[in-house]
């Protein structure tokens, strides 16, 4: 591992890096091992013989493959699990997030409501309230929204998709 290679072990008897109590009740004589990730190594794949044998290079070749694969394998594992987690956590954010912005929406609607009825819905004044009467319309159905994609994620609400003449519908359920 310090020297960043394989470790070619000939007589596993005769090389003092190796515990031979561990595999004194072993067939094995010889080792190849070769580790995962040379820079920062996790573990090692090892081939064993019970008999006389020098490692080919093309064993040992065959080893940095399988060893090299692995490598790979764990960092994709990682890098799923780190997206998986920034997932949920956006998921939470998107249901915290629909659930504040629902909250003020009730009461600025009802102010915007009394102003409708004192003021009307003419001039200049009347135009801008039922702008906002619109936009609060518009911010609870992005609010709704949000809720529904969160129901859906934490399976609250479950789709059912169907083909109809070609075209897919969605039904919540």
């Amino acid at each position: 591992m310090l020297n960043k290679q394989a470790a070619v072990i000939e007589d596993i008897n005769q090389d003092a890096r190796i515990p031979l109590d561990t595999y004194k009740v072993t067939f094995v004589k010889i080792l190849v091992m070769v580790f995962i990730r040379i820079s920062d190594p996790l573990d090692a794949i090892k081939a064993y013989w019970s008999t006389p044998h020098l490692a080919t290079p093309q064993e040992i070749g065959m080893l940095k493959i399988l060893t090299d694969t692995t490598a790979v394998a764990i960092a994709n594992l990682q890098l799923f699990q780190k997206l998986t987690n920034q997932n949920a956590l956006k998921d939470k954010f998107i249901a915290m997030l629909a659930h504040k912005l629902r909250n003020p929406v009730a009461p600025i609607s009802n102010g915007v409501q009394l102003l409708k009825l004192k003021l009307g819905e003419t001039g200049a004044v009347g135009q801008t309230v039922l702008m906002m009467q619109h936009q609060i319309k518009h911010l609870s159905k992005l609010s709704d929204e949000l809720l529904d994609v969160s129901s859906i994620t934490y399976e609250k609400i479950l789709l059912n998709l169907e083909n109809i003449n070609s075209f897919l519908c969605i039904k919540k359920s």
